[in-house]
């Protein structure tokens, strides 16, 4: 992962990275979005995080059709997606928006961050597993799997404490989480474009 093949060092780290700010960040800050800055009831919480979570769910499944039009190579292009979604969020989240456009904009984007985070983690899981000799398949495939599941402890512990202190502000913590996805994202254009 670092001298024979690291280009699967590099885009593993890339996830890692990603999935601090964009997965890390919504899974801690969609509930304190909706009860607290929305001020809006469990059960539209509830709602809210099932659609998110479906939306990790469909990229699992999406992934298998969309192999050949959506190949590694292009997986830059999900990292905007999911960085423009947060941006969107932001957005909504500023004085003068309606509660209930507010929510259903932040539930959307939630499932978007999930489903091309989702797509991304599979596809470079497949291309780990691929492309390392088949002796050490599975302690690769660890290795990458660790660093996902990582992320998400680092992004919450991280974006629990912005939302603490920024409570009276939470727009101000989705526009860090871009600003931390976003370099990622065009850092990430070449190491993906040179993948086959």
């Amino acid at each position: 992962m670092t001298k024979e093949k690291p280009e699967i060092g590099n885009i593993s780290l890339l996830i890692f990275l990603f999935s601090i700010a964009s997965v890390g960040m919504i899974l801690v800050g969609l509930p304190v979005l909706v009860i607290q800055t929305l001020s809006l009831d469990m059960r539209l919480l509830a709602l809210s995080q099932g659609v998110m979570m479906g939306g990790g769910v469909l990229g699992g499944i999406l992934i298998g059709s969309l192999d050949k039009k959506l190949p590694i190579s292009k997986a830059h292009w999900l990292f905007a997606v999911c960085s423009f979604s947060i941006l969107v969020a932001a957005l909504v989240l500023l004085p003068g928006i309606p509660y209930e456009l507010s929510f259903f904009i932040v539930t959307v984007s939630g499932a978007a961050i999930l489903l091309t985070t989702q797509i991304v983690v599979i596809q470079i899981m497949a291309y780990a597993q691929l492309k390392s000799p088949k002796e050490i398949v599975g302690k690769i495939s660890a290795v990458v799997m660790a660093l996902v599941i990582a992320a998400l402890p680092v992004g919450q512990l991280l974006f629990g404490w912005l939302f603490e202190r920024l409570y009276w502000f939470p727009a101000l913590v989705l526009f860090a989480a871009v600003i931390m996805t976003a370099p990622v994202a065009l850092f990430s254009v070449r190491h993906f474009r040179n993948i086959q």
